[in-house]
This record gives C-alpha cells, structure tokens and sequence, in this order.
C-alpha cells in the first residue's frame, strides 16, 4: 500500500469564501485517536489512522449530512495525521480543501491539496492522506451508481465501463457549477424550511451534482460525455431507464416502465427503437444483466453465490442468465466472481 511520508506545512491558506455544513448540524467531537478512527470507518470508509509526526494530540470535530446517494462530511483532525485506506468500496470520494493542506497518494499518484482545490478518489483503490494540523474538508462520498446512471443516461454506454477520475487537484474555479450548487444545498440544510428531507428533492439534487461534478473534473470518459451532446435521448427515454434501475430487482413490465416515462407503451417503444436501436424489455434485460455484473464484481466469500445474485435480478433460468451473460460481456458469471474472490 502506497504511504505519504512527507511531512506537510503545519499552517495552509484558509478559503476566503469557503462551502461547508453549517453550524447547527450536529457534530461529533472527539480527542482520542481511536475513537475518531472508529466513528469515520462507519460513517465514511474503513481506514487505519495514525499520527504522522511525533506531535500527538487531536481535536476532531465532524458534521455529517445525507442526501441520498450522496453524504457530505465537514471535518478537521486538529492535529497531524496519516489516513491508510484499503480497497474502500464502490464508492467516490469528492474533496473540497477548506483549510490548510493535504497530500493525497493512489494508484502510484501523489499530489498536494493546498486550500482553494478540490480531488477525487476513486473507489476499490487504496488511498493514503496526509493531513496537515489546520487542515478542513468538505468531503463528499457519491455511490458510484449515480454517476454511472448519469453516464448511462447521457451516452449510453453501460456500467462496466468504470469512472476514473485523474489524479489531480483543481482550483475551485473549475468546478465552478459544482461548487456553487454545493454553496446552495449547504446553506439550505441549515433552514427550518428546508424541503431536502423530500426524496424527490434529493433525487434531483444527486442527479445535478453527479452531471456537474461529470463536467468540472477530468476522466476516462469525458470524450464520449462531450460527445453525446448532439444525440441527447428524449425525456420519457431516460425517465424509463432511470426507473428501470431503480426497479431492476421488482418484476415490472412495459406498462409499468410507460406509466413512469410519462409515455404511451407504443411512444416509448418508437423512443427506443430511435435512440438506442433496442426495445424498452431489450434494456431493461441490459440493466440487470450490468446490475448482476456489478454485484459479482463486488462481493466476497460471503456475498453471495452466481444462482442468488442471477435470482436478485429475476432471471429464473441460471442456464440462460449464463448464455446471455457471456454473450454481453465475453465471461462467464462465474468467472467475474471468481476473479474478484481471488
């Protein structure tokens, strides 16, 4: 596992106009080291903290708030320490350095994050950070689903293609867009009146900032993201392939899929047929079958077996889901969860 090993500046630049969770969100505050290792292995990623000079001595303070498949973390260490994190999860880190400074290390990369920048850490890769005293993040984790149906949405390309984001630190003003809906729902969940308890709100909120932080920072992917822009798929298309997903385990029909595209069942069939060249019932057989990929990619010794996770999906016949699995993506199920047990 790669370490950082060089010490840090003690004091960093402070954002003149800085995001971050207000006051009143309640907070955990802690001063033993393993406590606050404890609390953010739960409420962010499992990790091994330690102190990175002889200096012990921290003063942790965390604010935490959900907005479905996103959760945004205001935190500082008030002291000098390493963060060790191993093959974390299907999740990305999104990091806005507030305060002071933080040298970042994945994948053979290591750059410093000085204030006024933000990163990416991608998911099952381990990481390394290292924290200077006066450092503070807004620290965003995204599940990668909803980058990956943000993707889906705009190009069409499917979920095993995996996001990279490059390994690099942006000054804030790239991420203009990003930063400033961040400012918006930031301010808002410190009101009385707020309405981002309403998961329709949330929803619309994660889709726009998984487009936004799609556009603001470089990836594998930009090229094609950039290149849908003339071929956009209507709107009752990407309603039914987005309703698809988040029913793809429910045994749902071309009428339910019509019903919640806004569309006659004839309308959506004549969308699909234009824009991806298949059926309604042909993709959502597409989106289990990636859906099941990413579950056999993930799971361990006790995640489940090829006949479960095939069932997760509705596909009754093992023989068949087998056929068109390898078909799709040139392996047999087997061999995908064989590959990640090893």
């Amino acid at each position: 596992m790669p370490t950082a090993t060089t010490l840090i500046p003690e004091h960093g630049p402070v954002v003149a106009d800085p995001v971050g969770l207000p006051p009143n969100q309640p907070a955990f505050h802690a001063t033993d080291l393993d406590q606050v290792c404890e609390h953010l292995s739960g409420a962010i990623a499992p990790h091994k903290l330690s102190y990175t000079t002889r200096s012990r001595g921290l003063d942790f303070l965390h604010r935490g708030a959900a907005l479905g498949a996103m959760t945004l973390n205001d935190m500082q260490y008030g002291g000098d320490v390493t963060i060790a994190a191993p093959d974390f999860g299907n999740y990305y880190l999104l990091q806005f350095m507030l305060e002071g400074r933080c040298r970042l290390t994945q994948a053979g990369a290591t750059f410093d994050m000085a204030a006024g920048t933000v990163a990416l850490v991608n998911p099952c890769q381990p990481f390394t950070k290292a924290w200077s005293a006066d450092g503070r993040q807004l620290l965003i984790r995204i599940e990668r689903n909803a980058l990956d149906r943000e993707m889906r949405t705009w190009t069409g390309r499917d979920r095993s293609i995996p996001i990279e984001f490059d390994p690099l630190a942006l000054e804030f003003e790239k991420a203009g867009t990003l930063l400033r809906l961040l400012r918006v729902i930031c301010d808002d969940i410190g009101k009385k009146s707020s309405d981002l308890g309403h998961p329709f709100l949330r929803d619309r909120l994660v889709s726009a900032l998984a487009s936004s932080l799609l556009l603001a920072v470089p990836h594998n992917q930009i090229d094609a993201l950039q290149a849908s822009g003339s071929s956009i798929a209507p709107a009752c298309v990407r309603r039914a392939e987005r309703f698809m997903e988040e029913n793809a385990r429910e045994p749902i029909g071309l009428a339910d899929i019509a019903v919640a595209a806004g569309v006659s069942a004839r309308a959506l069939q004549s969308g699909f047929r234009r824009i991806r060249d298949s059926t309604p019932m042909a993709r959502l057989r597409e989106i289990r079958l990636e859906l099941a990929r990413a579950d056999l990619a993930q799971t361990t010794g006790d995640g489940g077996s090829v006949a479960s996770i095939a069932n997760r999906y509705g596909f009754a016949h093992l023989g068949r889901f087998a056929a068109d699995y390898r078909a799709r993506f040139n392996e047999c199920p087997s061999e995908t969860l064989r590959r990640r047990r090893m």
